[in-house]
Order: C-alpha cells, then sequence, then structure tokens
C-alpha cells in the first residue's frame, strides 16, 4: 500500500495557494491568448488580400465575411493615418483595390463602403492634408450614393476651410458621380447642392472642378428630360455668376480661368449632341455666351495686366462658340 501523504504543514499550504494565484493570471492569458489567435490570424491575413468570394458576394455578406472585410480595413486604414508616406501610398492602392476590382458586386460594395467610410472619416476630417486627400481618392472608387455624399461635403467652402482638400474632393467628385448610380431625385439634389457651392467657390480650379461635375452630369446615360433642364440650366446660371464675379471691378479675375475652360468643354459637348438636344442646349447657353463675350471684352482694360490675354482669349471663345451654335 502506498505510503500515506503527511498533512500539509500551514507553511506549504500558504505556498501553494500562492503559486495558484501567480498560475491563474497566466493561465487567463494563454486562454485569451487561444480564444483571440483565430481574430489575430484573420486580421493579419486580411491585411494581405480579400477572398473573391467576399468580393463576389451576391447575398448579404454573413458575420464572419463582415469580420473579414472590417480587418481588412481597419488595418489598411490604420497604416494610412499612422505610416510614413511610402506606406500611405501603399495603404491607399490596398484600399482602393477591392472596390476596383471586376468582381464586386453592388453588394459588396455596400458593406465595404460602410467599413472604408467609417475608418477614414477621421482622417479626411483632420488637418493632415495629405493623409486626407489620399482617403479622399479611396472614396471615389467606392461607387456608393454615401462615398459621393463624403467627397461632396469636402467640396463646400462653407463647411472645408482647407483649400488643399477642397480642390482634390472636387477633382474627384465628377468620376465618383460617373461610377455610380443614383435616382434622378439624387442626382438631382446633387446638381442644386453643386450649384450653390459654385456661386461661392473662391478658388478657381475648384470652382472649374465644380462646373465640370455639372456637365458631367448632363451627359449621364438615361437622365429624364426634366434633369437634364435642370442640370443645364444650373451649370449656365452658374458660369454666368462666375463671369460677373471675374469682370466686376471689385471682383476676384482669376476666376475668368474657370470661366475659359468651362468654354472649352462646352463645345466638346455641344459637338457630341445631335438633333434636337443640340437645338436646346445652344438655346440654353446663348444668353450666356453674349453676357461672357461682353462682360470679358469690357474688363479686359482694367484687369490685371497678366490676367489680359486671358480675358481677350476668353471673349474671343464665347464669340466663335456663339457662331458655332448658331450654325
Amino acid at each position: 500500500m502506498p505510503s500515506p501523504q503527511p498533512p500539509a504543514t500551514p507553511l506549504a499550504a500558504a505556498t501553494t495557494r500562492s503559486a495558484r494565484r501567480r498560475i491563474a493570471p497566466i493561465a487567463a492569458l494563454l486562454l485569451g491568448w487561444l480564444v483571440s489567435a483565430p481574430v489575430a490570424a484573420i486580421a493579419a491575413a486580411q491585411a494581405s488580400a480579400l477572398p473573391t468570394s467576399v468580393i463576389a458576394s451576391s447575398a448579404a455578406l454573413s458575420p464572419r465575411d463582415r469580420q473579414l472585410v472590417a480587418a481588412y480595413v481597419s488595418e489598411w486604414g490604420r497604416r494610412l493615418a499612422e505610416s510614413d508616406p511610402a506606406e500611405v501610398t501603399r495603404a491607399r492602392a490596398e484600399l482602393i483595390s477591392p472596390a476596383r476590382s471586376p468582381s464586386a458586386t453592388p453588394v459588396f460594395l455596400r458593406a465595404y463602403s460602410e467599413e472604408v467610410l467609417g475608418a477614414l472619416a477621421p482622417v479626411i476630417a483632420s488637418d493632415d492634408t495629405f493623409r486626407a486627400i489620399n482617403a479622399l481618392q479611396v472614396l471615389r472608387f467606392l461607387r456608393t450614393p454615401e462615398a459621393v455624399e463624403a467627397i461632396a461635403s469636402r467640396c463646400d467652402h462653407s463647411a472645408e476651410s482647407n483649400r488643399g482638400k477642397r480642390q482634390a474632393a472636387s477633382s474627384l467628385l465628377g468620376a465618383a458621380i460617373a461610377a455610380t448610380s443614383f435616382t434622378p431625385a439624387q442626382l438631382d439634389g446633387l446638381t442644386r447642392r453643386i450649384g450653390g457651392m459654385a456661386a461661392g467657390e473662391t478658388q478657381w480650379m475648384t470652382l472649374l472642378q465644380l462646373l465640370r461635375t455639372l456637365q458631367t452630369i448632363a451627359a449621364q446615360p438615361g437622365l429624364p428630360a426634366a434633369s437634364t433642364d435642370l442640370v443645364r440650366s444650373t451649370f449656365a446660371t452658374a458660369l454666368r455668376t462666375t463671369t460677373t464675379r471675374a469682370t466686376a471691378a471689385n471682383g476676384n479675375p482669376e476666376l475668368i480661368h474657370a470661366v475659359q475652360r468651362s468654354l472649352l468643354g462646352i463645345r466638346e459637348q455641344f459637338v457630341r449632341l445631335g438633333g434636337g438636344a443640340r437645338q436646346e442646349f445652344a438655346r440654353q447657353m446663348a444668353p450666356v455666351l453674349e453676357t461672357i463675350r461682353t462682360s470679358t471684352a469690357e474688363a479686359t482694360g482694367r484687369a490685371p495686366a497678366d490676367l489680359q490675354p486671358t480675358f481677350r482669349s476668353t471673349a474671343e471663345l464665347a464669340e466663335q462658340l456663339a457662331g458655332l451654335m448658331r450654325g
């Protein structure tokens, strides 16, 4: 028979309890690591790529698939927000890649857009212009109305004081709209909003992009006649207002650059139109072209010397366009 164990002494019992207290936290840590290891592994794996099965999903993403998307966006979003410039550029490319995939479905894009917008909103709102612009470039490829709204909000001079962010956002807005499916009512809302932003923008390059975005909306396939009329009249009003602001005695003459370049876009748009659409476009633009011609010709003499050639060429271009439209 085995020898009976001697009774534990008070010292031995205390030592055992102490050892157990030391081991318990270690065991808890090990258990926590074992539980969290799959999540950490998912995060590490998804920093490299998202499965095609997720990107091409035609059904609502499962909780696990959403976890994969969230881990991917979280990791690359963190790198875009915190890393050196080279890694920021890489993070931007990695965040754009799934949205640009030929396999990407509307179901995936909605879920992906939601995650990206949540992760990048603080970056876009920050004072770090470089990182904010890189984040905005990601949004341009998401192809959701919510992403377009996030870009548009950074084009608004009354809400975004950072000139660099406004210029970058305005340069992305047209392409983002063209790649996204909207209802006519949504496009009408964007048209009115862009017209309002253009009316108060003081930076000519941003203003030019807003005017070009209106032209992009007008060229959307399948746009109802009422929406086409709204966007063209909004564009005409914005162009006339810009001309007045550029040619007024106490105005901002640099805005003439936006007028001149917009006229070049009008010529291209007019040539592409046919039949009745061309005649209607000419009818809407004729009064605006006359305003541009007379106003810029009159203001040339008082414009800054370096801008006088642009004023003259703008007046000449408006006259040429009017003649083209008269046929």
